[in-house]
């Protein structure tokens, strides 16, 4: 009476009083109170070792009200020790018989194998009972879960949106898994710039994963400007741990000519870091390889000794390796080399492959769907002459648009051409001759440059598709700072097309190669 202020002035202090003496002497009923009373402060000094003894024998006779506040106790370490399995064992009866708060402990205990076995069926079953009473907490988890595929089926837009619910509920971990899934377009369209911005919440909240990140994204320029400097402190300790792909863009960084003093390693290091990446199976970095010992460390009496020396057979090895992988360049690179064979008779290099067209067109037109710009142009020019497969202007004019649209304004020549002189495919058209010459004109082209690696789509390690625009955007400032010495004019006046391609598939390699002025800053 005195506990609930029935027919006298409600006082907790005489309430817990009698009621403690009551359960001191075996009176069931009066238990539950005194341990509540206790663990709350009423009617005495809060005091949790007094509650845990009266609540545990509440919840030991069944009292189902005392099993919350008992499991609590033993996940917190409150008023006894701390005690997983004991925890788990009375959450679960509180959760069992409906009792809301559990359901998120319950959940949370099994996803991570705490006081039980890890258990994703019955993670799921509590924290998604948890989340339709409103439990945000539990968002996080599902959204872990969902991604998985751990417990439930694996629908990664219901993880994204658990992600986000939990991220604006003040969840810093989940900012990290919101930007791996913006980073690759993972229940969401791929988004760098959002992606960059949780990472750096994450970042700043001492998520450390999430610097491997804040380092790729600037270098490669995704979601943020191209910052060499700040890549390079955010990635050498992973590359000197052994992560492949901090290992090449430590080693690129150190190769490049944009370096801006900031490096203390030497080529030499440098070098090794890539080779390092290479072995490990990091296809920009067999890439590199390959590029290495392609142009070599330079003429007699000027030799750089702390790069590799030229060595085509070791090159082709790398290229080999890297389009293997599918990157389009290292497809482009090994076309390259089946079309030019390997000399002529009595000077033949045995270790590289004999001259081959059918196996280079193939190379060629493999790299081109995969993006490759340079690829594309010469997959025009061997439909548009027949080497290897049937002459078609219209397949021709098909991979020359792709080219052109890629940034490389001489697939618009190309076309020009194809109009000039028609086929049965592709009806002779002077007035599209002129069209697609004037375009060539109006579109400046960098293809000599920057070089095809900005401009084909690449692949990142997780094996996503970048696209073309984000290539080019990786090199504005190069562009830009190289702008004085740019020899393609975009005045159509000032353009010089002394080149003719009809005659000469040969072309692109000799106008264009690609391992003279390679530029390894942001491969």
């Amino acid at each position: 009476m005195a506990y609930e202020g029935q027919g006298i002035e409600r006082n907790y202090e005489e309430a817990y009083k009698y009621l403690k003496k009551a359960a001191d002497i075996g009176e069931k009923e009066a238990y539950i109170l005194v341990g509540k009373m206790a663990y709350e402060g009423q009617g005495i000094e809060r005091n949790y070792e007094e509650a845990y003894k009266y609540l545990k024998k509440a919840a030991d006779i069944g009292k189902e009200q005392a099993y919350i506040l008992v499991g609590s106790m033993y996940y917190i370490g409150q008023g006894t020790e701390q005690n997983y399995e004991e925890a788990y064992k009375y959450l679960k009866k509180a959760a069992d018989i409906g009792e809301k708060e559990a359901y998120y402990l319950v959940g949370k205990m099994a996803y991570e194998g705490q006081g039980t076995e890890q258990n994703y069926e019955e993670a799921y079953k509590y924290l998604d009972k948890a989340y339709k009473c409103e439990k945000i907490e539990a968002c996080y988890y599902l959204g872990e879960l969902f991604f998985s595929g751990n417990g439930v089926k694996q629908n990664f837009e219901k993880s994204y949106i658990h992600f986000s619910i939990a991220s604006k509920n003040g969840n810093l971990k989940s900012n990290y898994c919101l930007g791996i899934m913006e980073y690759l377009g993972l229940g969401t369209e791929i988004n760098y710039e959002k992606a960059f911005n949780n990472f750096s919440k994450s970042y700043e909240a001492g998520i450390m994963d999430a610097k491997l990140y804040l380092g790729k994204m600037n270098y490669y320029g995704l979601g943020t400007p191209i910052n060499l400097k700040k890549a390079y402190k955010l990635l050498i300790e992973y590359a000197r741990e052994g992560e492949k792909e901090a290992q090449f863009i430590i080693g690129a960084i150190i190769l490049s000519d944009q370096n801006y003093e900031i490096i203390d390693l030497d080529k030499a290091q440098a070098v090794e870091y890539v080779e390092k990446s290479a072995k490990a199976g990091f296809p920009q970095a067999q890439y590199l390889m390959g590029e290495l010992y392609e142009k070599g460390n330079g003429i007699p009496f000027f030799k750089d000794k702390k790069l590799p020396e030229k060595d085509l057979s070791k090159a082709f090895e790398w290229f080999s390796k890297a389009a293997s992988n599918d990157f389009s360049l290292a497809q482009f690179k090994l076309g390259k080399f089946y079309e030019k064979g390997n000399g002529i008779p009595f000077f033949k290099d045995e270790k590289l492959p004999e001259k081959d067209l059918k196996k280079a067109f193939e190379l060629f037109l493999k790299s081109a769907e995969n993006g490759c710009s340079l690829a594309q142009l010469k997959a025009g020019e061997f439909y548009k002459k027949g080497v290897s497969v049937k002459a078609d202007f219209l397949k021709a004019k098909e991979w020359f648009e792709k080219a052109a649209l890629n940034g490389v304004s001489e697939g618009y020549m190309e076309i020009s051409y194809l109009y000039q002189d028609g086929d049965e495919n592709l009806k002779k058209n002077e007035k599209l001759a002129q069209k697609y010459l004037e375009m060539a004109g109006q579109n400046k082209s960098i293809l000599g440059k920057i070089k095809n690696s900005f401009l084909s789509v690449w692949n990142t390690p997780e094996g996503k598709k970048v696209i073309v625009e984000n290539g080019l955007k990786i090199l504005n400032a190069i562009i830009s700072s190289s702008n004085e010495n740019n020899s393609f004019n975009s005045d159509n006046e000032n353009l010089n097309f002394d080149f003719d391609t009809s005659d000469d598939v040969d072309w692109i390699e000799d106008d264009f190669d690609t391992s003279d002025d390679f530029n390894w800053g942001n491969l």
